[in-house]
């Protein structure tokens, strides 16, 4: 299964820094828990990388971005001002790459495909099926948070209704929120119904829990350019 990760994976791979265009970096030397301020950069492999090290510079390591405060070049350790940009601070391991002034910091790249997610609905959209068992007065708790609009009806057992009909309402008080109005006052019935598109809000969301086809992945890439 699909990954946000694994997608924004794809556009950096693809998209945003191919082969021939690698951002200046270095590995980070040692492990670093989310409270340090204070790391230590492997030897880098193009000297005229570290001249961007200086007071002031953004520094990326995953999706957190740091503010360099002091830099020692004869022992390579800079003092950071951790999570700065609406980033959070995480810890990371040792071999860690460090990006320096990032040109597309991840935590950007990220919130892009989450809002391109949400926008691809309702031109596209993917569907469900769910087994009713708990209608009650013709009200029955919406089955599917992304659930949108209800497609097809048909009887599981028995109902006091041939003529089936259903319909989702985004606020019902039989059940305190969004709800499944049917003509069924008792028993199950079978729903088809459209989904919308959810907000991701990490990485490792994947994209059918979200409710995206696999297969519109490269539309989600273009919208990030």
């Amino acid at each position: 299964m699909t990954t946000v990760g694994a997608v924004i994976d794809r556009i950096y791979r693809t998209m945003l820094t191919p082969p021939d265009y690698q951002p200046a970096g270095t590995p980070l030397l040692g492990d670093i828990d989310a409270t340090q301020t204070t790391l230590r950069l492997s030897t880098f492999a193009i000297i005229e990388d570290e001249q961007l090290l200086r007071t002031g510079t953004i520094i990326e390591i995953g999706a957190e971005l740091m503010r360099v405060a002091a830099y020692i070049p004869s022992s390579r350790d800079a003092t950071v001002e951790r999570a700065v940009y609406g980033t959070v601070a995480t810890a990371h391991l040792n071999g860690a790459y460090v990006i320096l002034a990032p040109s597309y910091p991840r935590q950007s790249v990220f919130e892009a495909v989450a809002d391109n997610i949400i926008t691809l609905y309702p031109k596209l959209w993917t569907t469900s099926a769910e087994n009713l068992i708990s209608i009650a007065g013709n009200v029955a708790g919406v089955p599917d948070d992304l659930a949108v609009e209800v497609l097809t009806v048909w009887p599981n057992g028995w109902t006091n209704t041939i003529d089936l009909d259903a319909r989702i309402v985004d606020y019902h008080p039989a059940v305190g929120g969004r709800a499944v109005v049917t003509n069924v006052d008792a028993g199950d019935i079978w729903l088809r119904y459209r989904r919308r598109m959810g907000k991701a809000t990490a990485e490792t969301d994947v994209l059918e829990e979200l409710g995206v086809d696999e297969r519109w992945v490269n539309i989600i890439m273009a919208g990030v350019r």
